[in-house]
């Protein structure tokens, strides 16, 4: 296996250092309002040339780089792919950004081989330690509510129009959410990582990425955070990132963590990531927001 190779040491490495590097520039490319081609061009130009480079060494070095790469900017086409939604269906929806984003986890698990990886080992799955998951999860949404976060105005409304069906809406909505993003950073990036570099090294990884992509709600916060808290709006913000941090490092332990008596599967994040996305939204249901 190739996270096992005692050659490559700084190429493996690398190539975390190369997408971190390429998750900050497009966010800045988005946060300034850049167009994004210009990030297109020098993500090609790089990856070809890196890729090169790579494939010299490893093939399967080649193709890590080369598909994390364009991971990075399929995925941060999102915003424009929820505007030609809603152009397209003449409704804006958080849905549509949900799926799209199952979508290109898929695809992408399958280009990296990965695909076998995801769900774990489902024999040893423990009801136990789900059900215990779910109530972590839990308590994640009560940290999430506690530090003020904002919620998505999709939520926001169906929340308040108090309709018979919200909570069926809440469920769907967030097993959506936490399957998607397990996919992503689960499924995808983490097996990975973990070819490349250690199983502590690509949690840490994996979370920053994870953090990262966040970012891009780093002006919405900034103005929730400050227009309702003045005074503690940098408490809330910096709570708001170590928890989040935290947060994908316990799920991606949990998607790893191995034991004599049953190891981790995919059912286990998605599990925590469910439970606090629900607990989130429906803490805000009943007012404790």
């Amino acid at each position: 296996m190739l996270n096992h190779h005692p050659k490559f040491e700084f190429e493996k490495r690398s190539i975390f250092h190369i997408n971190f590097i390429f998750v900050i520039l497009v966010i800045l490319s988005l946060l300034y309002k850049i167009s994004l081609k210009y990030f297109f061009y020098l993500n090609i130009l790089i990856t070809i040339i890196l890729s090169y480079y790579y494939f010299k060494k490893n093939q399967d070095l080649a193709k890590y780089l080369i598909i994390t790469n364009l991971f990075i900017f399929v995925y941060f086409l999102y915003p424009d792919i929820a505007w030609f939604f809603t152009e397209l269906f003449n409704s804006s929806s958080y849905v549509f950004i949900v799926f799209y984003n199952i979508i290109i986890a898929f695809t992408f698990l399958t280009l990296s081989g990965h695909k076998e990886d995801l769900l774990g080992n489902f024999k040893k799955f423990n009801p136990k330690t789900f059900f215990s998951i779910l109530l972590l999860g839990t308590v994640f949404g009560l940290l999430f509510t506690i530090i003020k976060e904002p919620i998505p105005a999709l939520f926001t409304e169906v929340i308040n129009s108090q309709t018979s069906s919200l909570i069926g809406f809440l469920i769907f909505s967030s097993f959506l959410v936490a399957f998607s993003e397990q996919m992503i950073f689960s499924g995808f990036l983490f097996n990975i990582y973990k070819k490349l570099t250690t199983r502590k090294d690509a949690i840490y990884q994996t979370s920053i990425i994870f953090l990262l992509f966040h970012l891009l709600r780093f002006e919405i916060l900034v103005k929730h955070y400050y227009v309702n808290f003045t005074d503690l709006y940098l408490v809330y913000l910096i709570g708001y990132y170590i928890l989040l941090f935290v947060f994908m490092m316990t799920a991606l332990y949990l998607y790893s963590f191995k034991s004599k008596k049953y190891s981790g599967n995919f059912f286990y994040p998605v599990a925590l990531h469910f439970a606090a996305d629900f607990g989130l939204f429906l803490f805000y249901a009943i007012g404790l927001h």
